[in-house]
């Protein structure tokens, strides 16, 4: 089957695929350099699902500044009951909001209630509201998540915003294979771009592989965690990823 594949591969400005609710973008069209992104939305109910609706990748020639963990080792049970116990498999392993340390839960059901994409003029807008993902106990007013991407200048905004009827500590995780640097409280270098977030607490540390199968795909990963340690019914941050020169 190698055999035919083309020699040519693709790389368009940004792919939409409404039914999958997948978007791709990236900075250099028809080239593998520049800066790429990758944003999911689809339900948690997928073949070989993961809990990722949201989820979303950014790389810079081909070096992942969020990445996803990828799949796991296959096992028993890997594919069993148990299977979102496993961090690739479930929330915790992806970059969506988690309340008191709980994230978004699998089922055919579980789909965001809307998402918007536009285009325009060399800004990617990518909007999802996905409280829809998460379960009924958690009592989940709004989750929403607005990525905006400019070509030009190759700065990514992630906006997170949500509503809530009872009050919740609030977190996301983000995995990334380049080393952080610590610049401020609320900035990070990976390369030669900056994470930054407008609101929370920002801290980073090596993420220790436990699967072979991540560990042989990555090497070595680092996980960067946005808190918010005050209980709310509401919050908001901001994460801006930008270049530095």
């Amino acid at each position: 089957e190698s055999s035919r594949a083309p020699e040519y591969c693709p790389m368009p400005r940004y792919t939409l695929l409404p039914d999958l609710m997948l978007m791709t973008a990236r900075s250099d069209p028809d080239t593998a350099k520049g800066t790429f992104l990758a944003m999911k939305g689809g339900h948690n109910g997928e073949s070989h699902n993961h809990n990722d609706v949201g989820h979303f990748v950014v790389s810079n020639n081909g070096k992942f500044i969020i990445c996803d963990l990828g799949s796991a080792t296959y096992t028993r049970n890997y594919f069993s009951s148990v299977r979102y116990e496993n961090i690739v498999c479930n929330a915790s392993g992806h970059n969506m909001p988690l309340f008191n340390g709980i994230g978004e839960v699998n089922g055919d059901d579980k789909e965001p209630q809307s998402i918007t994409f536009k285009d325009d003029d060399g800004i990617v807008n990518y909007t999802i509201e996905a409280q829809g993902t998460y379960s009924e106990e958690l009592d989940l007013q709004s989750v929403k998540r607005e990525f905006v991407f400019d070509r030009k200048t190759k700065k990514f905004q992630i906006s997170d915003s949500w509503k809530c009827g009872k009050e919740y500590k609030t977190e996301c995780v983000f995995f990334t294979e380049m080393e952080p640097k610590k610049v401020t409280e609320r900035e990070i270098r990976l390369g030669k771009f900056i994470f930054s977030t407008d609101k929370g607490k920002l801290s980073c540390e090596e993420y220790e592989i436990s699967d072979e199968k991540v560990k042989k795909r990555w090497g070595k990963l680092w996980k960067i965690t946005i808190s918010h340690t005050n209980p709310q019914k509401s919050g908001s941050h901001t994460v801006t990823i930008g270049r530095t020169e």
